[in-house]
């Protein structure tokens, strides 16, 4: 006696179960779909740290600059990936703490 199958028909053996033979379907139980982008959180700390510095004394100031900067150079590295946002908010930081050292020396001349 001949059974339908997947790949056309197969005789029947006596003893086996009727088992459809294709495809193996295994789950590999990681999540392999993409991620949702979020921002990643040194490039908020850089903006946050470089739009401080314009708001404190000279010497605060010049080092919220500089962890604005560091943290923005951070934050332009992870978001390479493709699941992290904040290139553009971490190269405006940059851009702020460079503003925000130049206003910090201005502060102790004046």
């Amino acid at each position: 006696m001949r059974v339908p199958d997947f790949f056309g028909e197969r005789p029947e053996i006596r003893g086996t179960p009727d088992v459809r033979w294709g495809p193996a379907k295994v789950g590999c139980g990681m999540e392999t779909g993409q991620a949702k982008p979020h921002f990643s959180l040194p490039s908020l700390i850089a903006i946050g740290a470089a739009i401080a510095s314009f708001f404190a004394c000279a010497g605060a100031g010049f080092l919220l600059a500089l962890i604005g900067i560091g943290f923005g150079i951070l934050g332009v590295l992870r978001s390479v990936a493709p699941s992290v946002r904040g290139g553009f908010v971490s190269i405006l930081s940059l851009i702020a703490g460079a503003i925000g050292i130049f206003v910090a020396i201005i502060k102790v001349f004046l």
